[in-house]
């Protein structure tokens, strides 16, 4: 599977998108635009896709749900300096 399909599967899925959707219904729905550009920004080894995501998680607190996946992504891949982006552009946008 390529890297935007599992991108587009855990948005899909996403626990936070499912009960913003359909138990409290908005016409906001601000995490899907930081999500998605901080997965292509994964994809395609960007520094830093965590900063897009921690400035998305100030508009929306549900987008933290997301942040063990954009996390785990690169862990379970292998790819620890990746991690290390991540994990510090997190730290960088909520600083």
């Amino acid at each position: 599977m390529g890297g935007g399909l599992v991108a587009a599967l855990f948005i899909w899925f996403d626990p936070s998108v499912i009960v913003d959707a359909h138990i409290w219904p908005q016409w906001d729905v601000w995490m899907l635009p930081p999500f998605f550009l901080a997965a292509l920004l994964a994809t395609v080894d960007w520094c830093f896709p965590g900063i897009v995501l921690g400035v998305g998680v100030m508009f929306k607190g549900q987008l933290l749900m997301l942040g063990p996946v954009l996390a785990l992504w690169p862990l379970l891949s292998g790819r620890y300096g990746a991690l290390g982006r991540v994990v510090s552009g997190f730290v960088l946008a909520t600083g």
